[in-house]
């Protein structure tokens, strides 16, 4: 310490001079604070600095924190202590995000977001208005003047890292709009369904990650270039833009309302294109046009319990859609019947509730054997297991030293019934699985599964006039089977008939029916049978009709995760097999699109491992040439 120095420091003691002036003693070399004299501390840079008052964190410099009413560094890391985490650097003490670009990649598990290896956005993608974000601490800071930035950007500050250390209210604190990153791709294509208009492969499938409607246009040829996504349910309103608003979701990252989990599209002849979803949220079905320009009418219909379970939808040749529901008794109290209605929109441009109307096809009362206590509790009781049998008990509080399998009922702990498992997970009743086509007579198909009877059942007429109901017995079936008719999959064939293919689950096959002059008729597509064993084949089926006539089929070979194709050129036939894709889980929500005389589109979903080890869906676009033979 100099003459001067110490001169200083001996008359602010003795109360000789004014100590409010930190400069002699900012030249003072330290290597803890304790070397500094009282109401200094030893900076960063090695020599003691004056005490900056605080009350909270906000009134320090980033790489600072308020401790005892007193701005003090933090002290994260050093150069003897590197940082811990991948793609974190050492700055002022303080371990931030490194710098990243073409060149200097992230290490994984992270992403390159405004310049920085970051593990989501920076301050959540938003910041208050008088507010910029910090992206080296990843908070939202006071800012005394900050642009007025567009949906999809963010104010940050221009040179932030001037900011970390003291002295950080003497530098450049202006402020900038830096463009957001799009957002996390969501899990997309479980379940998906497509359809072919205006020249493009329109594709519909549930994200799982964000609980949307996603509907997804492609080139309608190889390679099946995407050219945009969009959510057509899912997203709140009013949300906060956090990522680019070009993505599906509009740069929105909040979570709405759960869709899509069931869903269909369907393309009209005159060029009308309808999609359909569950809405698990409003327990409704939804329902949405799609013009040409990419304009969307949306709106629910067939509001109730367990409404949309399975749903079909179809397009009249007047344009009207028809929308095919199975409601599920099993999810209703006791007594509430499983329903399969058809649900008709009285206008090709249907825009609300009103505009359709119903057709109740069947009826079956959902047994309650397999819920606990029947399902006659109520919201404010519980079926536990009370002198050895089950019975509704009142819901309680206060009860001390539960397990995580009880639940407090009558003031004591006790354990939730479970009812005697089913013989399966399919849900009760007529319509389980369903499919639904118009045929060029202005009548509608509807094909439908009774998990009763495990058979399949397919109702016509028109709509306003009664429906016909034509079962197909197992016993119509070779080797009669249990149980057949899941993954059922109907369309017209020939002109004015149906025909529909669905899989044989008691053998595993893949089968076909044909509605003909002389009656129903059961063919076998696929026996399953393998130089390895049987494979159970036919699950996510779907087909289409050649000009010709003849028949194209993609199926799943459910064992081993293949997926297969069938040619049948005319009812007589013996069908030709061909293998298509048996690289990872192939054949999921399959379907077959028409794209010319000889142009055919397989639309399957495939389970792929990505870059990060996740396992995650992909809708995958395949052509397939084939002219009828």
């Amino acid at each position: 310490m100099s003459i001067r120095e110490a001169a200083w420091l001996v008359a602010c003691v003795v109360g000789a001079t004014a100590c409010a002036d930190p400069i002699p003693l900012a030249r003072q070399v330290c290597a803890q604070t304790a070397e500094c004299a009282s109401g200094y501390h030893c900076a960063p840079d090695g020599k003691c600095r004056g005490d900056i008052a605080c009350a909270t964190d906000a009134h320090c410099c980033l790489a600072e924190r308020c401790l005892d009413q007193r701005c003090r560094p933090r002290q994260q890391c050093a150069s003897s202590v590197p940082c811990a985490e991948p793609g974190s650097v050492c700055t002022a003490n303080l371990c931030v995000p490194r710098p990243c670009g073409i060149e200097t990649p992230c290490p994984r598990g992270r992403a390159c977001v405004l310049g920085r290896c970051s593990l989501h956005r920076p301050c959540g993608g938003h910041c208050a208005p008088g507010h910029a974000c910090a992206r080296l601490v990843d908070r939202c800071v006071a800012a005394s003047a900050t642009p007025a930035c567009k949906p999809g950007e963010l104010a940050v500050f221009s040179a932030e890292e001037g900011l970390l250390r003291e002295g950080c209210r003497e530098r450049d604190a202006s402020t900038v709009c830096a463009a957001l990153p799009p957002l996390p791709a969501g899990d997309v294509g479980l379940p998906a369904a497509a359809a072919i208009a205006g020249g493009k492969v329109h594709v519909l499938a549930y994200d799982a990650t964000y609980g949307d409607v996603i509907l997804t246009r492609y080139a309608a040829g190889p390679p099946f270039a995407p050219i945009d996504a969009v959510a057509l349910a899912g997203v709140p309103t009013n949300a906060v833009v956090v990522g680019d608003p070009t993505g599906p979701r509009g740069g929105v990252a909040e979570v709405g309302a759960d869709v899509g989990r069931v869903l269909d599209i369907a393309a009209g002849a005159k060029g009308g294109l309808w999609a359909t979803w569950r809405d698990d949220t409003a327990d409704a079905i939804g329902v949405a046009r799609i013009e040409a320009d990419g304009t969307r009418m949306r709106h629910l219909l067939g509001s109730g319990i367990g409404a949309g379970a399975a749903l079909a939808i179809a397009v009249l040749p007047d344009g009207r859609p028809v929308v095919a529901s199975f409601a599920n008794g099993r999810a209703a109290p006791p007594g509430r019947p499983s329903r399969l209605t058809l649900h008709v929109a009285k206008t090709a441009t249907a825009q609300a509730a009103t505009d359709w109307s119903e057709v109740p096809l069947a009826s079956d009362l959902a047994s309650p054997v397999h819920l606990p206590c029947g399902a006659t509790c109520t919201s404010l009781q519980a079926c536990v297991v009370a002198g050895g049998t089950a019975a509704c008990v009142a819901r309680t509080q206060g009860c001390a030293g539960c397990l995580p399998t009880q639940v407090c009922a009558g003031g004591v702990c006790r354990t939730p019934a479970v009812g005697p498992a089913p013989v399966d997970a399919v849900p009760e009743g007529r319509g389980s699985w369903l499919d639904v086509t118009a045929l060029a007579d202005g009548r509608v198909a509807v094909a439908a599964y009774r998990a009763g009877s495990g058979d399949v059942a397919v109702w016509t007429g028109k709509p306003g006039a009664p429906f016909q109901a034509t079962v197909i017995s197992r016993a119509s079936v070779p080797d009669t089977p249990a149980d057949f008719g899941r993954f059922v999959h109907i369309m017209e064939n020939p002109p004015g008939k149906w025909t529909l293919a669905c899989e044989d689950t008691t053998h595993g096959r893949l089968l076909l029916v044909r509605d003909t002059a002389a009656g129903v008729s059961v063919t076998v597509v696929d026996d399953g049978l393998r130089a390895d064993g049987r494979h159970r084949v036919g699950a996510d089926v779907g087909f289409a009709r050649h000009t010709s006539g003849a028949l194209l089929l993609a199926y799943q070979d459910a064992r081993r995760g293949d997926l297969w194709t069938a040619r049948i050129a005319k009812p007589a036939a013996e069908p030709v097999r061909a293998l298509l894709a048996d690289e990872g889980a192939h054949g999921f929500s399959t379907q077959v699109l028409p794209a010319g005389a000889k142009a055919w589109i397989v639309v399957a979903t495939r389970i792929v491992a990505d870059v990060d080890g996740r396992i995650r869906p992909r809708v995958d676009l395949r052509d397939v040439v084939w002219a009828g033979e």
